[in-house]
């Protein structure tokens, strides 16, 4: 079984990491490293976009395997789409393995997330263009409107309040930046359905699913009656989900494989020392 790897969480527009942090926390609780790093592009002046967004998520990983941690990616919303793109196959922990390096990503989970296609924006996947309620502003930004109805209908409403006084402007041009690469046709994945999701209706994360099916994507599917925000109406919730995927051995690796790594690298080492030193 796959020891408690470390939770990186990556969130959502208008989002900053205060918003996880009760997620965090019940991840914490239960034995888990979790960390949520904030994505730069919400609030920057100049606005700043997807490619800002995947180097932060980017520096993030590469410090979390230089230490020889497994990471186990949780997007939502926004941050599925982050996730697509930054979360390149160089850090698989088997790819690593096989060139002799601890720690590595180990799956990815997406929680209430877009999953555009190779070549697609968060804007393509919900119809190239925005919806009503994303209105933007003559200074490239957009807001959601209504945002308690939208993020928190099943959050107590004075916490709804307090939440919502911690949102932050998001640049348009997030949400119309295409990705050029896939992560989850790479990885083993779960996708938690919020079949309660005001904004982000649960048919069109089904339908993002089945999508992405088509190419070869694998999630194990798992579904929460939940808002837009599950890590703020039922965090414990997500852990359990979390805690029940590692224990059924979804991201665990093969030992058959880890013995075929092994194997591989010490036939690299025995080529070698046949070969001799080079010649002088």
């Amino acid at each position: 079984m796959l020891s408690k790897p470390t939770i990186l969480v990556i969130h959502g527009s208008w989002h900053v990491p205060a918003h996880y942090e009760p997620l965090v926390q019940s991840f914490k609780s239960q034995g888990f490293e979790a960390v949520c790093p904030r994505l730069p592009s919400f609030a920057a002046k100049p606005h700043i976009g997807l490619r800002e967004d995947v180097r932060a998520i980017q520096a993030a990983l590469e410090e979390l395997v230089e230490a020889g941690q497994d990471i186990l990616v949780l997007a939502h919303s926004y941050g599925g789409v982050v996730t697509s793109q930054a979360v390149t196959r160089e850090y698989d922990v088997q790819t690593r393995m096989v060139k002799g390096l601890k720690g590595g990503v180990v799956g990815l989970v997406f929680m209430a997330t877009f999953l555009p296609l190779p070549g697609e924006s968060l804007a393509d996947a919900l119809g190239s263009s925005l919806p009503p309620f994303l209105p933007i502003h003559p200074d490239g930004s957009c807001t959601m409107l209504d945002p308690a109805q939208a993020f928190y209908h099943d959050v107590p409403s004075d916490q709804a309040q307090h939440w919502i006084s911690l949102l932050k402007p998001c640049p348009a041009i997030t949400q119309f930046s295409a990705i050029t690469d896939a992560s989850y046709l790479s990885y083993r994945s779960t996708y938690i359905y919020a079949t309660d999701d005001q904004r982000l209706p649960y048919p069109i994360q089904k339908w993002m699913v089945k999508r992405a099916s088509l190419l070869g994507a694998r999630f194990n599917e798992k579904e929460v009656k939940s808002s837009h925000s599950p890590f703020l109406s039922m965090p414990k919730k997500i852990v359990e989900c979390v805690q029940a995927e590692i224990d059924n051995g979804v991201y665990a690796v093969d030992p058959a494989f880890v013995d075929a790594a092994e194997a591989v690298r010490r036939e690299f080492g025995e080529i070698l020392a046949k070969m001799g030193p080079p010649p002088s």
